[in-house]
């Protein structure tokens, strides 16, 4: 029986090998990927792209990059395959957008702020008007520098009832300029 020689232990190493290698090889990230795919959408869905766009460019192309390197590593042998950068690149783009979203809350708030202001102020400055203008002769320009400004004003408050609370605060600040002409 000398001359058999069973030798298990190799065929062990490699079954064990190649099941610890498939193993280890985690799944693609393609849930991340869809996650940040979703989040920079939303961004863009929530007019961050618009009042923010350097957080929405950045989420954009952290997912661009976290796309490219996911189609790299797919290219590679599955046992070869490490996805952690793919990974950091795609929670990156959705941190990213979620900043954009802030952001743009906060902007928007801010927007809104503003020109309720302006628009309490250019009400103010018309309720002024109103009892200095008996005294404005007909044709005079002042009258035309009010008729302007009043066109401004309900440009303003049109614009913030639809919710353009950024257009809205221009529109408020010329309506307060062209008051201030008048005078």
């Amino acid at each position: 029986m000398g001359y058999m020689q069973h030798r298990p232990l190799p065929g062990l190493l490699l079954a064990v090998s190649l099941t610890v290698g498939f193993v280890a090889c985690a799944d693609a990230p393609i849930r991340q990927k869809y996650a940040a795919k979703t989040a920079v959408a939303a961004a863009r869905e929530t007019g961050a792209a618009t009042l923010a766009p350097q957080y929405v460019e950045a989420a954009q192309d952290s997912l661009d990059a976290g796309i490219r390197e996911l189609d790299s590593q797919l290219r590679r042998m599955r046992w070869n395959r490490n996805y952690s950068r793919s990974e950091a690149l795609f929670a990156a783009a959705t941190r990213r957008a979620e900043a954009a979203q802030d952001r743009s809350r906060r902007l928007l708030d801010e927007s809104r702020t503003r020109a309720r202001i302006l628009l309490r102020r250019a009400g103010e400055g018309f309720e002024q008007m109103a009892w200095v203008s008996v005294y404005i002769p007909p044709r005079s320009s002042i009258r035309s520098d009010v008729s302007r400004a009043r066109g401004s004003f309900t440009q303003a408050k049109n614009l913030f009832e639809q919710g353009e609370f950024t257009d809205a605060s221009v529109a408020a600040q010329h309506a307060s300029q062209e008051l201030d002409a008048a005078y």
